[in-house]
């Protein structure tokens, strides 16, 4: 459930509670899109609004196509959410018959949500990153391969064009920061320092540790490998 929730992110650049309030219903695999839209409340879904647009239409790559097709065949009938642990979408519907489902809940509905993160993010080993992060890469990756702002617009749900061109900007800034910040981190290392003093190390050496720093770099999702060598990830 997790791999697909992060490929939605990552790939259909949808925002941590679209991604949490996804149905059935919002899904068109015959054209391979996800439908970001308005939810009523119903004997089986509850009253949630879309940031910025009413409705919107993204893409959904095979991929992420085929976890949503076998998380739906293992979901209990009558649960619509996608992408919720079935005992989590129990629990909602009783808060919501009883009138205490708030609406910071609505908006995440998954209150381990953050917890679990870190957990990821610790395994991955990546110190500092947000799930945010994962639409901001996919962002900033639409503007990279090609489309115009005014196309990312729709996609990227900004009610402004200013807030898409000025999202990129910010998104460009930010991985200027962390690139300096793991540069300064890495030669603040005392075996980073003992190695750019000491010029008689051993070649082979000098390449592990280099090679050690770049994989990290990579890991933390602020370099990656492209087709003109090592660069920044979201460059």
């Amino acid at each position: 459930m997790w791999k697909a929730r992060i490929l939605l992110a990552k790939t259909a650049g949808l925002r941590r509670g679209e991604i949490l309030n996804l149905t059935l219903n919002d899904i068109d695999f015959a054209k391979r899109k996800v439908i970001v839209q308005h939810k009523a409340d119903t004997n089986y879904t509850w009253r949630w609004v879309v940031k910025d647009k009413d409705r919107r239409e993204v893409p959904l790559t095979e991929e992420a196509a085929k976890l949503l097709i076998d998380i739906q065949t293992e979901l209990p009938n009558g649960q619509s959410y996608l992408l919720l642990p079935p005992e989590r979408y129990q629990r909602l519907l009783k808060l919501k018959t009883k009138g205490l489902l708030i609406d910071p809940v609505r908006k995440c509905p998954d209150g381990n949500f953050r917890r679990n993160w870190k957990v990821i993010c610790k395994i991955a080993g990546i110190l500092d990153g947000t799930f945010h992060d994962l639409r901001a890469t996919c962002i900033t990756e639409w503007f990279e391969n090609g489309m115009m702002p005014n196309e990312v617009q729709r996609p990227a749900g900004h009610s402004s064009i200013d807030t898409t061109t000025n999202y990129y900007v910010g998104i460009r800034e930010a991985m200027i920061d962390r690139a300096r910040q793991a540069s300064s981190a890495a030669l603040d290392d005392k075996k980073w320092c003992r190695l750019v003093q000491n010029t008689k190390n051993d070649k082979n050496t000098k390449e592990k540790k280099l090679a050690s720093v770049i994989q990290t770099l990579i890991k933390a999702g602020i370099m990656k490998i492209g087709a003109t060598g090592l660069e920044p990830a979201t460059s």
